[in-house]
């Protein structure tokens, strides 16, 4: 599950992958060590047994190394093997709200959906009303 920051969207996808599969991986791609460095400390602070993978890419680019790591050894795919990823999505009250959000999710869902092998998800998060999501 690619994660950009520990937010209540990325808790609340986690939590769902995990109903869903025992075998999920948290995913960021961070652009040098210090950022990197900065999501494993907060991702620490959950305090779950989900692994956090971080790859760093200079150029943002996100699809890239998602789709090496996927189908590299480090995460054992087997050819045949169904990879689903879980988005996490902003739910917005108004539609222009939409210029602010969820821009790379919809290029990474368009990109991945070009490859058989993989499934995409996407858990949304109603920004207006969803406040006490980490206490549940």
């Amino acid at each position: 599950m690619p994660i950009e920051s520990i937010n209540k969207a990325s808790i609340r996808a986690l939590r769902y992958a995990r109903t869903i599969s025992d075998y999920v991986i948290a995913f960021n791609v961070s652009i040098d060590e210090e950022s990197g460095e900065k999501i494993k400390k907060r991702y620490a602070l959950l305090n779950t047994d989900i692994p956090l993978i971080v790859k760093y890419s200079p150029f943002r680019r996100i699809v890239e190394p998602l789709l090496k790591f996927i189908e590299s050894e480090e995460y054992n795919y087997k050819k045949g093997d169904m990879i689903t990823v879980i988005l996490p999505q902003f739910i917005v009250r108004k539609r222009w709200h939409n210029i602010l959000h969820n821009k790379t999710r919809v290029y990474i869902e368009k990109e991945l959906l070009k490859h058989k092998h993989i499934v995409v998800a996407t858990m949304p998060l109603q920004l207006h009303d969803d406040d006490d999501i980490e206490d549940k």
